[in-house]
């Protein structure tokens, strides 16, 4: 006979709940504490873990810590192998719904000690991945600024060059032209978009295609 069973919610042939119900409802199983493992986290869930007798739960991801003392706890104190213990009816409304609870008071304190612990577990996560996501924002802030200035001072540079200078993209085409390509009859902003070509006598163009050389 086990001294205490972990079992997932989510299981092809027969889920948690039926399993725990079932064990529960037998004489000879029924001191046997039971910890379910649940992605779900509503009321409903909590209530039908109350229903079915179970005596903790945790969602996942679960904290190994907090599994651990559960275990610890079940095993040293709370698990005497054939303890009968003092069983309640109560009955209660949610979501419109009543819903009948056949549990002891020790079962009902530890799922609500449990659904304590998750709240609590789920909001430093949320605290967390919220200072993580500020600290992201930060560096990609500065990111940006350290990009910002970059271009700044590329195109400072740039502009107080007398030379023609030009920037083109993968496809060839103009993304940066500066003051000195009037040199040539065009002006700066004309190019943009163009592809460099355009500025290339059409007796050089075999020259400089990328197919043709």
């Amino acid at each position: 006979m086990p001294l205490l069973i972990i079992s997932d919610v989510e299981m092809p042939d027969m889920d948690g709940y039926q399993m725990c119900r079932s064990l529960k409802d037998d004489n000879t199983t029924r001191h046997i504490p039971i910890i379910l493992l649940t992605s779900l986290a509503q009321p409903t869930d909590v209530i039908q873990a109350l229903e079915v007798s179970a005596d903790s739960y945790l969602t996942k991801p679960y904290d190994e810590n907090l599994l651990l003392s559960k275990i610890k706890y079940f095993l040293s104190v709370y698990n005497e192998a054939g303890k009968e213990h003092r069983i309640e009816t109560v009955t209660g409304e949610y979501a419109g719904k009543q819903f009948h609870v056949t549990a002891s008071p020790q079962q009902i304190l530890n799922l609500l000690l449990t659904v304590y612990d998750n709240s609590i577990r789920q909001n430093q996560e949320l605290v967390r991945t919220k200072s993580e996501l500020a600290r992201s924002n930060q560096q990609l802030q500065q990111k940006l600024n350290e990009l910002q200035n970059s271009e700044y001072n590329f195109r400072t540079v740039v502009s107080t060059i007398p030379d023609i200078i030009y920037r083109i993209d993968k496809a060839g085409r103009f993304t940066l032209t500066k003051e000195a390509i009037q040199k040539l009859g065009y002006h700066p902003d004309d190019l943009i978009g163009k592809h460099f070509s355009t500025i290339i006598a059409d007796k050089y163009l075999d020259c400089v295609s990328r197919d043709k050389v």
